[in-house]
């Protein structure tokens, strides 16, 4: 293979110079940029058989399309894939001109790089690859310096290679060779020119030293696929190869792996988003008459979405199914006729309360289950009832016996009053004619609740069914029925805790599985008996198993899938896991930081990558939404101090290999009582004095309020956990009860460079100032809306909020005279004066655009960069007077936290969704610092079969016993109520 992959392209590579001889070779400035949505290919000279298709460069075998240019040192990045099975050889050079050039040559298990020169092909590396099936996109990186060339595949390196004779610079060529096509796309070059930058006034602070930024074409940003985490919710293999597996994320959409969950890719094309979401796909199921077949349902938007390519695309199939506000949470093909498929939806209670929500405890919320009889073209509702519709099971020995599960632990019944102690609900509804009627199998069958998250079919024998029961008032745990569902025994007692998901094992069903918060329970006796172990990897713990998943081919080897947590694996019944979640997250990133004098280690929720985000390993303090670093004169140890969602503030005086714990204020608590209201009191404004260290502030807001154009009732009108001033370096905090904005959430504080008791409030209500470091308040009255103008959303104006909402509020680093300001309605806004008059400067963004971060550049005069809730990035070069979009690459736009090295090099932002991108501000990516210790790949292996070793110093627990180490916002506060009874049992579960 490797033989004749080398003939080929030396032969194209010296046909491809005749075809241009004298060809212009023009000077490139800058970098290229392609995304191929012009037909025409402009600026491309190529051969007949390459095509635009879809905004995608396809080439057919013996296809090329050449770039002339003159780029020696670059960071070049591009999608490619084979189109067929075969020999097919997708083939990238770069520098190629007269002399030679460099040739990559990929294939489907093999990655070689060569230099082609004076007629000759040497080899400067090759690698083994995991097997990349057809049709499937791999993201491709090569860094060259001289003649040091790395190549990524994925964001991981495969080959670091050397040529003591480097080629000079010259253009770049794409060709397929061998049997079938290929297509390209998303080519971005980035150059790393750094001319002398100009003298900067002496009346000004001098910048920290830089390379110049790349011009704004050639920015991309590089997606990190990770923290690991999210919303996950299903997880399936396909039955005839079980490495091929999906799984589905409320916040991330499908997930596909292909090589038995070592690695993930996102497969949404076609999956319409939903608000800040980018793909809320809850369930999946794999057609058991055709594996290309795969079935997708939503949350919120209620939709059904089939694909026939195995997850390459998806299609529309759901005429009949009422779709607002509803969530699909589960699909099932009936196992002996496709054409006939089920769907269980959930219905929340502002659809069937006249817009109004019930929560008491949480959602109160009714369910129905839909039936299509024609391959899911037209739909029709079966049954409906006071929980919602989980998993349908169908006898495969008679279709019309059908089964559906109701219920889980984060939702509650219609009928239910919990503050009473009344648990509504319905069990397991069971039909015995197709769905026309329905017995109800619940409590007078045996079950000991009406809470049922999960059901599962024996495989051979259907009148054998394995029932969880969550945490209710009843008795929870694991039962099962062996005739039908008639009567039910409980074989599991999880001690008050509840069970959320079970399975059989299909190649042993005498191997069963249930899970619950933390925990894994294992029967090898078809449940007489069973073990227990810890859902956790040396690194960290999981969140709440929601699915199961057993390999076929080894009863031992399963997979769960979290709320809160990612993709765990174990190969040895549960008794042991590792992270299978490379390259999937579904996670919310609020806030990210960049460890001080090494932009190669970033910070974001409850996990620390030490390479630039390619792995991720978890820190003790869970769910952190404020990152600030100390640093010292007397001390080259960086001071870490964050502030996590349940009102501690976390301290570490030795980069984070310990930390120490400082209540705040205890917000749980506070909720309980009903002095704090709302879901989860962030504490993003959390604040350092930068003239006095030993001088903090934090504050509180409620996690619905850190959106833009929705504007929740509840972030106007709440009690929050108030706003707290330290003077002793975080360790002991007092509260400030004078705010005038007390009430309300405050989303950002920034203390004066030069004055630790001078301070802004960006809140709810508006902007405030303080002088005296928050004893007393003034409005700054300047940052108001026009709500005539007829620009604004509908909906904004509608809200004719008395002050905008702030989310955001800096000092210009290099003059604190000028000041920024972020707000919704409003945009951005600049003080020229010390804040005491503001004037709005958003020239270039959509007046109704959400801004919710600034961060002005302190290693360039002028530069600011914004995030916005549904246009990613912006950026600003004259101090906030106009703004461009710096967004190529970012495929989830809802941008949230920025963080900049120090060096100004590296640019990381946090998503609602796909957690954290990289921008390389100079074409070349930061350099791990060899002081910084960790695992090789930060507690994810480079397989799955393999625990990693926990990093030294750091512990696992995340901050939560029994709990992911980084929740979702929303989690949290939805586990909060049963933590302290985790806490207590914890030990005597396992």
């Amino acid at each position: 293979m490797r033989k004749w992959a080398t003939v080929a392209v030396v032969i194209v590579v010296f046909s491809s110079m005749l075809v241009f001889p004298g060809l212009e070779v023009r000077a490139q400035v800058g970098g290229l940029h392609e995304t191929f949505d012009d037909p025409t290919l402009p600026g491309w000279e190529h051969s007949p058989n390459a095509t635009v298709q879809g905004g995608v460069l396809r080439l057919e075998t013996g296809g090329f399309a050449f770039h002339p240019g003159e780029w020696g040192d670059f960071t070049l990045s591009l999608r490619m894939r084979r189109l067929e099975a075969g020999e097919s050889v997708l083939v990238l050079a770069y520098r190629s001109s007269e002399a030679g050039q460099y040739a990559l040559l990929l294939s489907s298990e093999n990655l070689a790089l060569q230099r082609q020169s004076g007629g000759e092909s040497a080899d400067l590396g090759s690698a083994p690859i995991e097997p990349v099936p057809p049709q499937e996109w791999m993201q491709v990186r090569v860094v060259v310096t001289g003649g040091a060339q790395q190549v990524f595949l994925n964001e991981g390196l495969v080959l670091d290679a050397d040529d003591p004779q480097p080629l000079p610079a010259g253009g770049l060529s794409l060709s397929v060779q061998g049997e079938g096509g290929g297509e390209f796309d998303d080519v971005t070059l980035s150059t790393a020119a750094a001319p002398p930058q100009e003298a900067i006034p002496a009346t000004t602070q001098a910048p920290v030293p830089s390379s110049e930024m790349l011009p704004v074409d050639a920015l991309t940003w590089v997606w990190l696929g990770g923290p690991p985490g999210g919303l996950g919710y299903d997880i399936r293999m396909r039955p005839d190869n079980p490495d091929v597996m999906f799984v589905t994320d409320a916040h991330a959409g499908v997930h596909k792996s292909t090589d038995g969950g070592r690695t993930w890719f996102p497969v949404n094309e076609g999956i319409a988003p939903f608000g800040v979401v980018g793909a809320p796909v809850f369930s999946a199921t794999i057609d058991p008459h055709d594996y290309d077949t795969v079935w997708a349902g939503t949350q919120g938007t209620g939709r059904v979405y089939r694909s026939t390519n195995g997850g390459q695309s998806w299609e529309l199939r759901d005429e009949g199914i009422a779709h607002e506000g509803r969530s699909v949470r589960g699909i099932t093909v009936d196992p002996n006729d496709p054409n006939v498929v089920y769907a269980g939806v959930e219905v929340p209670s502002h659809i069937w309360n006249n817009g109004e929500v019930l929560n008491r405890r949480q959602d109160l919320v009714k369910g129905e289950v839909y039936k299509s009889t024609d391959r899911g073209a037209t739909w029709t509702r079966i049954w409906e009832g006071n929980n919602l519709a989980r998993y349908v099971w169908v006898d495969p020995r008679n279709s019309q016996r059908v089964y559906v599960s109701t219920g889980i632990f984060d939702r509650d019944a219609a009928d239910s009053d919990v503050p009473n102690g009344v648990w509504g609900g319905v069990g397991i509804p069971r039909s015995d004619d197709g769905g026309q009627t329905w017995t109800v199998l619940d409590e007078r069958n045996g079950l000991g609740g009406r809470y049922i998250p999960s059901l599962f079919m024996h495989p051979t024998n259907p009148d054998i069914l394995l029932a969880a029961v969550t945490e209710t008032a009843d008795r929870p745990g694991v039962y099962v029925t062996r005739d039908g569902g008639d009567t039910w025994q409980m074989v599991l007692d999880t001690h008050g805790l509840g069970a959320e998901a079970v399975e059989i094992a299909v190649g042993d069903p005498n191997v069963w599985y249930a899970a619950g918060e933390g925990i894994i329970y294992r029967s090898d006796d078809a449940g007489q008996t069973w073990q227990s172990f810890p859902i956790r990897t040396p690194n960290r713990v999981s969140g709440v198993p929601i699915d199961l998943q057993v390999d076929p081919r080894d009863s031992y080897r399963i997979f769960v899938n979290n709320y809160g947590g990612g993709n765990f694996l174990s190969e040895d019944g549960g008794e042991t896991w590792v992270e299978a979640s490379k390259g999937y997250t579904g996670i919310k990133i609020g806030d990210v930081g960049v460890l001080p004098g090494n932009a190669a280690t970033v910070f974001a929720v409850g996990f620390r990558s030490d390479d630039a985000g390619q792995t991720w390993a978890a820190i003790e303090p869970g769910g952190i939404d404020a990152f600030r670093f100390l640093v010292s004169d007397d001390s080259p140890v960086v001071k870490l101090v964050f502030g996590d969602s349940i009102g501690h503030v976390w301290h570490s005086g030795d980069g984070g290999q310990t930390w120490q714990s400082i209540q705040v204020v205890d917000t749980m608590r506070g909720m309980a009582e009903g002095r704090f209201w709302g879901d989860v009191h962030l504490q993003r404004a959390l604040a350092v004095a930068p003239s006095d260290p030993q001088v903090m502030y934090t504050a509180f807001s409620i996690g619905t309020c850190l959106a833009s154009r929705i504007v929740f009732d509840d972030c106007l009108r709440l009690k929050s956990a108030g706003i707290y001033r330290s003077r002793d370096g975080g360790y002991t905090w007092e509260a400030l009860s004078n705010a005038p904005f007390f009430e309300a959430s405050t989303l950002r504080i920034a203390v004066h460079p030069q004055d630790s008791q001078f301070l802004f409030a960006g809140t709810a209500r508006g902007l405030f100032r303080s002088r005296d470091g928050g004893q007393t308040w003034e409005t700054v009255n300047d940052i108001k809306v026009d709500y005539s103008d007829p620009n604004l959303d509908p909906d904004l104006r509608a809200a004719a909020l008395e002050a905008p909402i702030v989310h955001d509020v800096a000092f210009d680093p290099f003059d604190p005279q000028t000041m920024y300001a972020a707000s919704v309605p409003g945009v951005v806004w600049r003080s020229d004066d010390g804040g005491q008059t503001w004037a709005q400067s958003a020239a270039g963004m959509d007046p109704n655009e959400g801004i919710l971060y600034l961060l002005p550049d302190p290693t360039r005069p002028g530069v600011i960069y914004a995030s916005a809730d549904f246009s990613g990035v912006f950026l600003s070069t004259d101090s906030g007077q106009t703004w461009q979009s710096i967004s190529n690459g970012l495929t989830n736009p809802n941008a949230r936290g920025l963080a900049l090295s120090d060096d100004g090099r590296t640019l990381y932002v946090g998503t609602m969704g796909s957690g954290v991108y990289r921008l390389d501000l100079t074409g070349q990516p930061p350099v791990s610092a060899a002081a910084v210790e960790t695992p090789e790949d930060g507690g994810q292996p480079e397989s799955p079969t393999s625990a990693a070793p926990a990093p030294e110093g750091e512990s696992g627990g995340g901050g939560l016993p029994c709990v992911g180490g980084a929740l979702p916002l929303a989690l949290v506060g939805l586990i909060w109520a049963r933590r302290r009874r985790v806490e207590r049992k914890c030990d005597e579960r396992l």
